[in-house]
């Protein structure tokens, strides 16, 4: 296998990227989601949201350099039986995944900022703040990164997976195994 992209695969790095990233969102959203199951009083509630700030920042650098890579290497061609339509629904499908990858983490960054509570990384170093504390744009942020954001986030994961599936079992073209 390739380290970088061809025309028919995806090589190793992308392929890396990828799965990063859907494994790293499949834990940001246990570590949020488990908290509602801990009783208050449990030592362990805390760590799981400072265990999610942190993973949250590194996402979004994996984020941006899946972005930039993608941008600057070779990209698979679709299949030649691919429609014009299924094509332009793939693009626009990928770019809303891209602005989604980027707008969880600086969502989640900013409401931390504007609430008052630093991230932390390793535990000691806190990221630096680029706004005030405010309570309003706080309570703004947390109702679209905890409230709004992660529904359609898996909205729109679940119509990646299902055109993923789709494309393997339905048209039985090569797009899946390209990832894989």
């Amino acid at each position: 296998m390739s380290f970088l992209n061809t025309k028919q695969r995806f090589g190793a790095f992308t392929k890396l990227l990828h799965w990063l990233i859907a494994i790293g969102f499949s834990v940001q959203f246990y570590l949020v989601y488990r908290r509602d199951f801990m009783l208050d009083e449990d030592p362990f509630k805390l760590s799981y949201i400072l265990w999610h700030k942190q993973l949250g920042f590194y996402l979004f650098f994996v984020a941006l350099l899946m972005i930039v890579s993608r941008h600057l290497g070779t990209r698979p061609d679709f299949p030649s039986s691919m429609s014009r339509a299924h094509v332009i629904f793939s693009k626009v499908g990928h770019t809303v995944l891209y602005l989604l990858m980027l707008s969880m983490p600086v969502g989640g960054y900013l409401m931390s900022c504007y609430g008052g509570r630093p991230i932390m990384l390793f535990g000691k170093y806190a990221v630096p703040a680029l706004v005030q504390p405010n309570e309003a744009m706080g309570d703004l942020l947390y109702k679209w990164h905890a409230g709004i954001l992660p529904y359609v986030v898996m909205a729109v994961v679940g119509g990646h997976i299902l055109a993923a599936l789709y494309h393997h079992f339905g048209l039985k073209d090569n797009v899946l195994k390209r990832m894989l």
